[in-house]
């Protein structure tokens, strides 16, 4: 009896470590098979800058963001993370981990693009300026939306203990597609502070009234990402051999040169800071009113120029296309022959 209780607890564990590594297999899709939507999703910042140290995502000046698969789900299996009911990627946390906040903080505000691509939305951002022993420390803060006033209690830091990396104290909270005039709040035991928040479709205009524990300093107005505008990114990667290379040159003049991109009316992003991060990076801007699986074929066409081969310096390019709806289409994750091993 107690062979096949065994047995029966060996079945249940291989089968549930063979359905998260299918799953992570299955987080990005080769080209031609229908998707099957992530394992995980990463929503806190804390995560992100703590995967980054890690070596698990790799970030480049365009905004894209490889995440190697593999080395999350190591992370997982040694309990360092889990997955959420919600699937949301999140820290193991032991109990007691809270400690007093010290210092100020840094608020800003940004627009992000999510899951639903229905445009950016507005996050409000908090980070400790002191610097904790470990990059994934958060910031433990509750927003509320009462009206016309946007309320954020700010409570502790919540540490996870690790002395790998150095980093601020963060959290971060998706606001939606709020527009309108705001005043926000900030608490913190018996401190309070008070912004004057203005939202419309072209601009955020932020103002301090008072200001004893948090610090702002973005520009007072960030412009917006217009809609039916797409930004459009043609390079080569940064490793030794492919700028020689200047092959990529050709191919991103062919590419600007196609029918779909060369008939788009060009877009002039205003002289100032967007709150999306990388808009005005030194893109090129086109109004586009098309078929948004057009943009996409396009770049998968172009998926043959790139490879991922640190030793490759024949398959250089890098080609991608954001829209402002948060679609993002780029030839090193359209090319099935890239990254076996992260799929």
């Amino acid at each position: 009896m107690g062979n096949i209780k065994t047995l029966v607890l060996a079945v249940a564990l291989i089968s549930a470590l063979l359905s998260i590594s299918f799953l992570v297999l299955t987080f990005m899709q080769p080209s031609g098979v229908p998707e099957k939507g992530p394992v995980f999703r990463i929503e806190n910042d804390a995560v992100k800058e703590d995967l980054i140290k890690r070596g698990l995502i790799e970030e480049y000046s365009n905004g894209t963001r490889v995440i190697h698969l593999k080395g999350v789900e190591e992370l997982i299996k040694k309990g360092v993370y889990r997955i959420n009911p919600d699937g949301v990627l999140e820290m193991n946390i032991p109990p007691g981990s809270y400690e007093e906040l010290e210092g100020n903080i840094k608020l800003s505000i940004s627009e992000r693009f999510t899951e639903e691509k229905d445009g950016a939305h507005i996050f409000l951002n908090l980070a400790t300026e002191r610097r904790y022993g470990c990059c994934d420390h958060q910031l433990n803060s509750d927003v509320k939306i009462p009206g016309d006033t946007i309320i954020v209690e700010v409570k502790n830091v919540l540490k996870c203990g690790c002395s790998e990396a150095e980093g601020p104290a963060t959290f971060s909270k998706d606001l939606g597609k709020i527009e309108g005039d705001y005043q926000l709040i900030l608490r913190h035991k018996t401190k309070k502070d008070k912004y004057n928040l203005k939202i419309t479709k072209d601009k955020i205009e932020i103002n301090p009234i008072i200001s004893t524990f948090t610090v702002f300093n973005q520009p007072n107005i960030l412009f917006r990402v217009p809609e039916n505008v797409i930004w459009i990114d043609c390079g080569h990667y940064d490793r030794v051999g492919c700028e020689e290379n200047q092959e990529y040159i050709k191919i991103c003049d062919q590419f600007f040169k196609e029918p779909l991109i060369s008939n788009l009316q060009p877009f002039e992003p205003e002289e100032g800071e967007y709150a999306v991060k990388w808009f005005n990076n030194g893109h090129k801007h086109f109004k586009f009113f098309g078929n948004i699986s057009d943009l996409r074929e396009l770049v998968e066409s172009y998926a043959i120029y790139t490879s991922r081969d640190i030793n490759n310096k024949e398959r250089c390019l890098l080609l991608s296309i954001r829209t402002w709806r948060g679609d993002f289409f780029y030839t090193w994750h359209l090319n099935p022959l890239i990254d076996k091993y992260m799929r």
